[in-house]
């Protein structure tokens, strides 16, 4: 009867035990962490705050060059060099020239580059280059509109 009593007293002391640990000692850790925040407050106890907003900039010159391929198809007089008249398979872009700009006029874009195309005709092995200043105008709600000058 005595070890009936050390088992039940054993128990109940791993039982007090085991409660005392998990109220005393939890498993929770705390981990703080420094955010960096787009801008700055002057008063953080200001519930206004005005901080820098940074927006990325489309990529205006990879979506000229697009409008401007889509012209190609579209147009016939710049599927010639001189005097010959190519397929749009066999017009491909040589070089977009890095002098290339942005400007706004209320808010809407105009890209202007220069780009050089290759005419190259699989049956012949002649090459002609050509190259074109090209602006590219974007109004709100419409396609864009190409304009094209040969140099």
């Amino acid at each position: 009867m005595e070890t009936g009593w050390v088992i039940a007293v054993g128990i109940i002391a791993l039982l007090v035990g085991g409660f005392l640990g998990v109220g005393l000692f939890p498993r929770v850790v705390e981990v703080v962490k420094e955010v960096p925040v787009a801008g700055e407050c002057a008063d953080l106890d200001s519930v206004v705050c005005d901080p820098e907003i940074v927006v990325e900039e489309k990529d205006y010159k990879a979506e000229a060059l697009q409008v401007f391929l889509e012209e190609i198809e579209d147009d016939d007089d710049l599927q010639e060099c001189d005097s010959d008249e190519y397929d749009i398979d066999q017009v491909k872009v040589k070089k977009v020239y890095d002098d290339w700009s942005v400007e706004y006029d209320d808010e809407e874009p105009t890209v202007y580059f220069t780009v050089k195309l290759k005419y190259l005709d699989g049956d012949v092995e002649d090459k002609c280059y050509a190259k074109y200043n090209v602006d590219v105008f974007y109004e709100e709600d419409e396609d864009p509109e190409v304009d094209w000058e040969l140099v």
